[in-house]
């Protein structure tokens, strides 16, 4: 999960994603007067996101707690 910083930057990612054929889905908050909140990208939209920040910083997990499952490559992205 990586962050932006705002709404507007959301609604670029969207775009470009669009533009280049990339799979999306967006979140809106009703509770949050509908704003966008949050995307989430098919695995095609690493290219776009992979400068930006992570969004709670880096994370440990220890070897033990990690999923015995293969992890999708998707990418959500979240504004701050």
């Amino acid at each position: 999960m990586v962050s932006v910083g705002n709404e507007g930057s959301l609604f670029s990612i969207i775009l470009l994603a669009k533009i280049a054929g990339i799979r999306y889905s967006f979140f809106k908050e009703p509770d949050l007067g509908n704003s966008l909140t949050a995307i989430a990208l098919g695995p095609e939209g690493k290219r776009l996101v992979k400068k930006l920040p992570l969004a709670f910083g880096k994370v440990t997990v220890a070897e033990d707690e990690k999923p015995r499952c293969p992890r999708t490559q998707n990418f959500i992205v979240t504004a701050g």
